[in-house]
């Protein structure tokens, strides 16, 4: 198993059809996990925080990264 954490810059976020049509609700932050199998992509899973909440860490993606590698 291999994932890849990576957080999403804002002008990037923004263009990104989810984001775009759900704009309204607040969220100002993301952080995207692409999950890999043998090289493979499988899936693409992503959390997100609105504004005038912290900024995602990198004790924030250690803990995901350590939860997403523990199934």
């Amino acid at each position: 198993k291999k994932i890849g954490l990576a957080p999403a810059p804002e002008a990037d976020r923004v263009t990104l059809d989810y984001f775009a049509s759900h704009a309204g609700d607040g969220f100002t932050k993301a952080l995207f996990v692409f999950l890999h199998e043998g090289g493979v992509l499988f899936g693409v899973a992503g959390l997100e925080r609105r504004e005038g909440d912290p900024e995602f860490s990198s004790d924030d993606v250690a803990a995901l990264e350590a939860l997403c590698l523990s199934w």
